[in-house]
């Protein structure tokens, strides 16, 4: 169970605190706002950095393989191929 407190900025994987830079922190609260939808390249460089799509996209990508690594997973996070990522929605 993956745990998103906003008022705490921490984040909880199986009762686990997970400790997450700010960026990867605000990548995460990123896509789990956008849960089944693919969040592109050109916003989450905007969100994250404030800049358009260019050759920071390998930085986006390092980012989220840093945070599959962190969460235990990378069933979490799926690749949109060409397009971005996307958190898929988990049925209660």
């Amino acid at each position: 169970a993956l745990v998103i407190d906003t008022s705490r900025c921490t984040v909880l994987l199986n009762g686990v605190q997970v400790h997450l830079t700010m960026l990867e922190y605000k990548l995460l609260c990123l896509l789990a706002d956008s849960c089944g939808e693919t969040v592109d390249y050109q916003t989450i460089m905007r969100e994250l950095w404030g800049s358009p799509v260019g050759s920071e996209i390998r930085s986006v990508r390092v980012f989220v393989n840093a945070l599959r690594k962190k969460l235990g997973s990378a069933e979490l996070i799926k690749n949109s191929m060409g397009k971005g990522y996307v958190m898929p929605k988990i049925s209660k």
